[in-house]
């Protein structure tokens, strides 16, 4: 697990997996797609933004929370406008 913060407040443990795509629009110009994964045992009941040691999601917009009841994890799949790349 890392650190993750979100909001830029909520600090949390948590595992995420982010991924960029291309994808084209009806009119043929292309965008980036920035979609990912965010697993914690934490309910947040809105999440805009998104920062771990290695990147930042902002703009963050959740499209779907996942409950198991064999574990407390909380699966919140989610799009991001913009996507940083930080450096240590």
């Amino acid at each position: 697990m890392s650190t993750v913060i979100i909001n830029g407040f909520v600090t949390t443990e948590g595992e995420i997996v982010v991924s960029n795509r291309i994808d084209t629009d009806q009119n043929g110009k292309q965008f980036i797609v920035t979609e990912g994964v965010y697993k914690t045992e934490i309910y947040i009941e809105e999440i805009e933004s998104i920062e771990t040691n290695c990147f930042a999601l902002h703009d963050v917009f959740v499209v779907e929370e996942k409950f198991s009841s064999e574990t407390n994890e909380i699966y919140y799949k989610f799009f991001a406008r913009e996507f940083e790349r930080l450096e240590f």
